[in-house]
């Protein structure tokens, strides 16, 4: 196979994952919501948010790290103290800020899906932080993506999304 053909593989693959991705998070997001409404509605404690994104993260972390690594290091690729220290800045630095916008900003929305479109907004936050703490150039696609995620989420709000004030 060549290069090329292996590139476009990938390439496809990735599109397929972030697809699957993206429905298995919706999926979770609107059985949170659920699992909120029905412990609401049978009078008990409510459900702390900031733990339960924590347990996502932390548990979605190592489903990753334990599907994704061993195929990493079965390359002959390693991880060094400098790539771990990447990636424990940049998950507290930009789970802890999103997140907690993140969190702050859900119970304004009576819709399971209006909050998902908030989170959403986490691919800004990446391509930001991306910047300033990996060092990545901006490049006219970084800069359309961050156009066009603006844009959407103000579509958003200015249509049915805005928040109710809850």
């Amino acid at each position: 196979m060549s290069e090329q053909n292996s590139t476009n593989s990938i390439s496809k693959l990735g599109v397929l994952l972030a697809i699957l991705g993206i429905f298995a998070f919706s999926t979770i997001e609107l059985a949170c919501k659920a699992l909120r409404q029905t412990i609401d509605q049978a009078g008990g404690t409510p459900v702390n948010g900031f733990l339960m994104c924590f347990l996502r993260f932390f548990f979605a972390g190592i489903i990753l790290a334990a599907l994704f690594y061993p195929p990493f290091h079965h390359s002959g690729k390693r991880l060094n103290g400098k790539d771990m220290l990447a990636f424990l800045v940049n998950g507290l630095t930009c789970v802890a800020i999103s997140i907690s916008l993140y969190q702050f900003a859900l119970p304004c929305f009576h819709n399971a899906s209006s909050a998902a479109v908030v989170f959403s907004s986490n691919a800004l936050f990446t391509i930001i932080f991306a910047r300033f703490l990996n060092g990545e150039a901006w490049n006219l696609r970084k800069w359309l993506s961050m156009v066009m995620g603006i844009a959407g989420i103000l579509c958003f709000f200015f249509e049915s999304g805005r928040p109710d004030g809850r």
